[in-house]
This record gives C-alpha cells, sequence and structure tokens, in this order.
C-alpha cells in the first residue's frame, strides 16, 4: 500500500484486461518490514482470530445437538 510502490506498479504495468508486471520490476520495490515487536502483536492476533474462529465452530455444533436434543425430548413426550 505504500504509495511510491503502488504508483511504480502502475506506471510499469503491461496490458489492458489483464495488466502484469515484471519479475526484475518486483525485486526493485522497496518493502517496509514492520518491526519486530508489531510482528509479534500480528501474530498473537492471528492466532486468536484462529482460536475465535474455531470456539465459533464448536460453539455451532453444541447448538445444533442442543436444539436437535430439545426437539426429540419435545417429540418423544
Amino acid at each position: 500500500n505504500d504509495p511510491a510502490n503502488l504508483d511504480t506498479l502502475r506506471r510499469n504495468a503491461v496490458g489492458t484486461s489483464m495488466v502484469s508486471i515484471s519479475k526484475s520490476l518486483i525485486g526493485e520495490l522497496s518493502i517496509p518490514i514492520p518491526p519486530l515487536e508489531q510482528q509479534k502483536k500480528i501474530v498473537e492476533a492471528w492466532r486468536l482470530s484462529k482460536k475465535e474462529y474455531q470456539l465459533r465452530l464448536k460453539i455451532a455444533e453444541l447448538r445444533e445437538r442442543f436444539v436437535q436434543g430439545a426437539l426429540a425430548r419435545s417429540i418423544n413426550k
């Protein structure tokens, strides 16, 4: 998202409906790397996001079991 890199890519892209750039151009781009502490925070946020997703799946599974059990109990009364 670096403005200078985006400008370079736009100026050097070729093609109309499917633009492309050369491999050598990519090698010339300056891509900033966040400080190590920020990288660690990014990784932790990703891990938490993955854990949240797994928990949401488990909640959905348990909710479905609960509903099915409640329906079965109400039918069998």
